[in-house]
């Protein structure tokens, strides 16, 4: 914490581990810092009827190093519709995580879906495609921008790793697969017990960090998300 004449810097560094950072301007200094622990329940969360959900993940042994991911397409009762799992060589973790949505959203056009709830538990990559400030334009995020404005509905949004365990599975098996794409029309074998507790909405606990500010009047709360 830092005082600038009358205004009050406060800084975060994450939340024990890769986090993200919060920096807050406040016009007085904070009377105390508080961190608040809360266990969340986790699951995956299916579409709503007519749409599928196409759920991505990256993986990568290191910056840069062997990478793959896998995607996996479910209908709103979470049965398996298409996958893919795909060993990418060597790469970066942003690199994985952007392949894995361009074959995913490449995957349910083919297939003709036109309504798609596409699911990515990286937060940078959802913001570079949902805030024009984040962005980091290449020949792929170009690729995948020319996906998204096809003529069909896709929404993006994040989630918590520990709903995406499906593809986190897919992601950690491509790893025994030769360089390339590898489409699945049904599940793995090794799967069942994991698309089953999806679909019956079996959740993982997950700590959530808060940062709780008092000024002498009521708190101010920011929620510190674990990337």
């Amino acid at each position: 914490m830092t005082v600038l004449g009358h205004w009050c810097l406060v800084w975060f560094f994450g939340n024990f581990g890769l986090g993200v950072t919060s920096v807050v301007f406040t016009p007085e200094c904070p009377q105390s810092i508080t961190l608040r622990r809360q266990l969340l329940e986790v699951y995956w969360q299916r579409p709503r009827e007519g749409w599928v959900n196409l759920s991505t993940d990256g993986s990568s042994k290191g910056n840069p190093c062997l990478a793959t991911a896998g995607g996996l397409i479910r209908d709103a009762g979470g049965c398996w519709l298409a996958g893919f799992g795909t060993n990418l060589g060597f790469c970066s973790p942003w690199q994985a995580e952007l392949w894995v949505v361009y074959h995913g959203l490449t995957l349910a056009w083919f297939h003709g879906y036109s309504r798609v709830d596409l699911t990515i538990d990286s937060a940078m990559v959802v913001s570079n495609f949902t805030n024009a400030s984040h962005q980091v334009v290449n020949n792929l995020v170009l690729a995948i921008w020319e996906l998204l404005l096809r003529n069909w509905i896709v929404r993006a949004r994040h989630v918590f790793r520990e709903s995406n365990r499906c593809v986190d599975w897919l992601a950690n098996y491509s790893y025994r697969l030769p360089v390339g794409v590898q489409w699945f029309n049904q599940a793995i074998e090794g799967m069942s017990t994991l698309l089953f507790a999806d679909s019956i909405g079996v959740a993982l606990p997950r700590v959530a960090t808060h940062v709780v500010l008092f000024f002498g009047r009521l708190p101010c709360l920011f929620e510190q998300k674990k990337l």
